[in-house]
């Protein structure tokens, strides 16, 4: 199982690499490849310390939860590589059609966003929590690598990888940067008395426009919308996780200030979210799907 994790992960990583790379050369995209480079580095210092736990000191569950977190720390720059790389591929626009869609289940994301604006105090603690957040899909490998199965932590990659490539894949169909893209955050946050990322709204305003934007692994800026990757990894997280008692409470309680900090803080549409939930059940489904075909079928080979 271990030796099988550890090459189905890096198998993924060099896969996406090997066509990413040279599409991002070809198209003479801005990289930091430095700090790609960086993230590469960080990534197979876990990695190789698995190698060593698979070969020289075996330990099995040790070397997946090595080799996943290694993995985690390479994916998220990959996809945000695909993501930007795929840029000049999008199609049309679906922001409109998705602020019809909130409307008609009675969610005003400007209400939402001057309503939320009265509370300074609780602007900030979303604010941290939606942060935060983006690294929660961590916290379940090592939670199983200290108490779960090897194949609980595979399974919690492989849905990380079908839901993030499919969203990417969805993104460049029907491209959707949020709501925060179709208004003018400078004014809005003027009237509601607070400091907006403008920069950011007016970014995602253009992206479609103007090619492939610098891209740099520490600073590059999301640019998904529909379906909320954000919500994907809280629901997955928190799936990985539901045997684990205290652990599985206290990021309940977190994850519920982080779900609502995704409409106003993650710039999305309240429909962003119902996708998004949709998405990772059905990865989630997939994961466990696969993952129980592969523990069978090494069971019967062994």
């Amino acid at each position: 199982m271990t030796r099988v994790v550890g090459l189905f992960l890096g198998g993924t990583i060099l896969a996406l690499a090997s066509v990413i790379v040279p599409w991002l050369l070809i198209s003479h995209a801005t990289v930091d490849w430095l700090a790609f480079a960086t993230s590469g580095v960080l990534a197979a210092i876990p990695v190789v310390a698995g190698l060593i736990y698979t070969f020289v000191r075996p330990d099995g569950r040790l070397a997946v939860t090595l080799f996943a977190l290694g993995f985690l720390i390479a994916f998220g720059p990959i996809c945000t590589a695909l993501n930007y790389a795929l840029i000049p591929m999008a199609g049309s626009r679906i922001d409109g059609l998705l602020v019809k869609m909130d409307l008609l289940i009675g969610f005003d994301w400007q209400t939402a966003f001057f309503a939320l604006a009265k509370y300074p105090l609780l602007v900030w603690l979303l604010g941290v929590a939606y942060a935060i957040s983006a690294f929660q899909v961590a916290v379940p490998v090592i939670v199983l690598g200290y108490n779960g199965e090897p194949k609980e932590i595979f399974g919690l990659c492989i849905a990380t990888v079908i839901c993030a490539l499919s969203t990417i894949a969805f993104w460049t169909w029907h491209p959707s940067m949020g709501p925060t893209s179709l208004y003018d955050m400078a004014e809005l946050g003027k009237r509601a008395g607070i400091n907006f990322d403008v920069d950011y709204s007016r970014f995602l305003a253009g992206v479609l426009d103007n090619g492939i934007p610098p891209l740099n692994p520490t600073n590059s800026q999301g640019l998904v919308a529909f379906p909320s990757f954000h919500t994907q990894e809280l629901i997955i997280t928190l799936w990985y996780v539901r045997k684990q008692g205290l652990v599985f409470y206290g990021l309940a309680a977190f994850s519920l200030l982080a779900f609502l900090s995704i409409p106003v803080q993650g710039g999305h549409h309240l429909v962003d979210m119902i996708g998004g939930a949709i998405w990772a059940a059905i990865g989630i489904a997939l994961s466990q799907m696969l993952t129980r075909r592969l523990t069978m079928g090494l069971a019967v080979a062994q």
